[in-house]
């Protein structure tokens, strides 16, 4: 069975504060439109492929799920990425939090590979916060030998802890505006045209148009970014780039306008990974 049942289903919107606040959006905007009622999926099945007028919701990794859905007035399904957004609160935290990170790494163990990366910086998100249920943003001077202040904690919620740790892992490690996408086994290729809709090809819904969009004023430095992590640095001499990521995935990146009119442009073609049911 590769449908959720409701205790399923509750127990991620009690944990997931990105699902809830979205699941209530929808409720307001969105449900009085599509024609099916919305499932969600442990993995997708392959007679999806027909479907005309999906409705459905799969995690992917971690806190992020996506929603693929067509109403009556949509030409073709939409992908809705549903990732955590931090509040006004949250990224005051997120500053002070991401600040002593930066402070930590230098002096932590060599991290071999992107996952050890991903573990360091857990760790030290761990050891910088103290999770309480009061949200009152309070930095809290831990005592060492003597009385010296040693390390500095900031108290969170488990929710506010769950989506600053992903924050931070998304713009260190992880794939920037694109890490929803990079964390979703059922897509094969990702197109990013600045200032436009991101399109993906899914392996069940195919071409399909996101609700994930990178401006024309972040394109420059996100595509210079992510032409460093393939070890392939773009500028105005060498606008063109090719090259994997650590997780195998290749990249093709055009940053000139005089080679794209419309300005950088990147395709990543994922690196292969099945879901059972496909």
């Amino acid at each position: 069975m590769t449908e959720m049942d409701k205790e399923e289903i509750n127990k991620l919107i009690e944990e997931y504060t990105n699902l809830k606040l979205y699941l209530e959006e929808y409720n307001k905007n969105i449900k009085d439109k599509v024609l099916k009622p919305l499932i969600f999926y442990k993995k997708l099945p392959f007679e999806l492929k027909n479907e005309q007028y999906p409705n459905v919701i799969y995690r992917t990794k971690g806190s992020i799920f996506v929603h693929v859905y067509k109403t009556k007035d949509m030409d073709e399904p939409e992908y809705h990425a549903i990732e955590p957004i931090l509040s006004e609160e949250e990224k005051d935290k997120y500053k002070q939090i991401l600040d002593l990170v930066l402070e930590k790494v230098p002096f932590k163990r060599v991290a071999k590979d992107e996952n050890v990366l991903r573990e360091i910086l857990k760790e030290i998100v761990d050891e910088l916060t103290i999770v309480t249920d009061s949200s009152v943003s309070e930095v809290t001077p831990n005592k060492g030998i003597f009385g010296r202040l040693t390390v500095r904690k900031i108290r969170v919620t488990s929710r506010e802890k769950i989506n600053i740790e992903y924050a931070i892992i998304r713009d260190i490690v992880g794939g920037g505006y694109l890490e929803c996408f990079m964390r979703d086994p059922y897509l094969e290729d990702i197109h990013v045209i600045p200032g436009e809709e991101i399109h993906l090809v899914h392996k069940i819904f195919d071409m399909i148009k996101t609700n994930i969009n990178i401006n024309l004023e972040a394109a420059p430095g996100f595509t210079r970014t992510m032409s460093e992590k393939i070890g392939s640095p773009v500028s105005a001499g060498k606008p063109i780039a090719d090259g994997t990521l650590p997780d195998g995935s290749r990249v093709n990146i055009i940053y000139s306008d005089d080679v794209s009119l419309k300005g950088p442009t990147m395709t990543i073609r994922k690196f292969s990974e099945t879901p059972i049911s496909v």
